[in-house]
């Protein structure tokens, strides 16, 4: 029954968000200027599963490494955003405003996209595609790329556990499968501390959410990101030495800001994303779909 409910949801939830944004030319993957896909459309470094279906089902937004609705800023040396597993597979950054790269050894292993203006100011900073078959240049303008502004209390009945208020989570948290994904939803701001995800999910919080030390996978999926991180307001990595496994979302502001930070997953956000550090890694891979089908609905 939970399933069930949980489909019924996501039909809703995609009519909802078609009316709002809209079934534009920036929605899906079909945009052949950014060559995204992976080895051979057969999944990483030929694992199984089928990845060419795994990204058409993504909205396109979720499609990059890092992106952002406002200003997208790489500040610091060095910072590294590339694939995670699959070499071929591109790490592409884009803003709906202006990309800056501001530092020393900033590498992008794939494409550059924005708006308005794009900034590069310091030594060492490569744009360098993996997979670039049509020469295409490593960066360029584009028009805006859809990004949603979802209300989060909205997936409030759809939780699995619901916490009324502030929660700080740690330790070793069990979540669900790939077919029944677990759902867990704060209604204030939420803080991971130490902790360990085991299986498929969703986290949702209402207002902030701060990762205070390593959030981690019992066992990490080459091909995808099996933990969905939303806020409803802003993302914060603040602490050193810190690691992320997770695919995020923030609906106002992404900003990672301290020393040896390291993401397996990917960052967007309708807002400013920020990285703004020394020694920053992003290793780029797609979240699950059935995770972002549930909140974005798919393609």
């Amino acid at each position: 029954m939970k399933t069930i409910l949980k489909n019924m949801f996501v039909l809703a939830a995609l009519l909802t968000l078609t009316s709002l944004v809209g079934c534009d030319s920036q929605s899906g993957i079909t945009d052949s200027n950014l060559e995204k896909s992976g080895s051979n459309g057969t999944g990483q470094n030929g694992s199984s599963g089928d990845l060419t279906t795994q990204t058409n089902n993504l909205p396109k937004f979720l499609t990059y490494a890092v992106i952002g609705g406002k200003e997208v800023n790489l500040n610091g040396t060095p910072i590294m955003v590339r694939e995670s597993v699959d070499p071929t597979l591109n790490a592409n950054v884009h803003s709906n405003e202006n990309v800056i790269l501001n530092g020393n050894r900033i590498t992008v292993k794939g494409f550059a996209t924005y708006v308005e203006n794009f900034v590069k100011n310091g030594d060492y900073i490569k744009i360098i595609p993996n997979s670039n078959p049509n020469n295409k240049p490593p960066y360029y303008k584009v028009p805006p790329v859809t990004i949603p502004g979802i209300e989060v209390s909205s997936y409030k009945s759809i939780a699995d556990i619901v916490y009324d208020s502030d929660k700080q989570l740690s330790g070793f948290i069990s979540l669900g499968t790939q077919s029944d994904p677990y759902i867990i939803y704060v209604s204030g701001n939420l803080y991971l501390d130490n902790v360990t995800f085991d299986g498929y999910g969703i986290v949702l919080a209402e207002k902030e959410i701060e990762i205070v030390s390593n959030v981690k996978s019992s066992s990490l999926n080459p091909n995808h990101s099996k933990v969905l991180i939303i806020a409803g307001d802003k993302f914060k990595m603040n602490n050193s030495s810190t690691t992320l496994h997770a695919a995020v979302y923030a609906k106002n502001e992404i900003t990672l800001n301290a020393t040896q930070l390291y993401v397996d997953g990917s960052l967007a956000t309708s807002d400013k994303n920020t990285l703004n550090s020394d020694g920053i890694t992003v290793r780029f891979k797609y979240v699950y779909s059935g995770l972002s089908e549930i909140i974005f609905g798919s393609n």
